[in-house]
């Protein structure tokens, strides 16, 4: 996602949740000396304790044989160690209101790979194993941890793909379309919600059926 991308998503997804939310961006957000501060802002502003993390890098496409260190941590670092690191400084204040609710955003990559992408399904099938790990750790505390796994979904970074690489993603899924970032902020939205208090440790596939799980 851009980051445009990711202030309209986050945008629909506050609107309609059930208490106030206060959205905080840091481009160095797997570094822990910006992250304390971050929810110590937010506690100050919401009763409840959210935490919807929808920071990505780029899945450059690169051959395993290429990838360099640096591109792999850089990877891991954005899309894991962040999310870690968040959650962790999330989980205290959640434990000790005995409400919470973690939103971990995935990718379809992170369970069933992709060729190019060893880097990118390491880091998000790793956020799913560690989503499922919090879920069992917290849950007796009134929290639930989640991770939403979108697919193909249209935003302007998928908008600029060559036409005959869209058709390919196309013809393999079912439903015919591409995912629309409001069926990301749908699932959000849900899970966020009271209704949705006994699902935890799960992951939500939203790919119009490209992978079944």
């Amino acid at each position: 996602m851009t980051q445009s991308d990711k202030d309209l998503l986050l945008k629909d997804i506050c609107s309609r949740l059930p208490y106030g939310v206060k959205v905080l961006y840091e481009n160095k957000v797997f570094n822990v000396e910006y992250i304390s501060p971050m929810y110590e802002e937010v506690k100050l502003d919401i009763p409840e304790t959210w935490t919807i993390n929808i920071d990505e890098v780029k899945p450059y496409l690169f051959p395993l044989s290429s990838i360099t260190d640096e591109q792999f941590d850089e990877v891991i670092n954005t899309n894991l160690r962040s999310c870690f690191k968040m959650c962790r400084a999330a989980i205290m204040p959640m434990m000790k209101n005995r409400f919470g609710r973690i939103i971990n955003m995935a990718s379809i990559i992170g369970a069933i790979g992709g060729p190019g992408q060893a880097h990118y399904a390491a880091s998000k099938g790793g956020m799913i194993a560690m989503t499922k790990s919090i879920a069992a750790e917290v849950g007796s505390r009134g929290i639930t941890a989640n991770t939403v796994a979108p697919g193909f979904i249209k935003t302007p970074m998928t908008d600029v793909l060559p036409e005959d690489l869209k058709k390919t993603y196309l013809s393999q899924i079912p439903a015919g379309r591409f995912g629309e970032p409001e069926d990301i902020a749908n699932a959000c939205v849900f899970l966020a919600s009271d209704e949705a208090s006994y699902i935890n440790g799960q992951t939500l596939h939203i790919n119009g059926g490209m992978g079944r799980f």
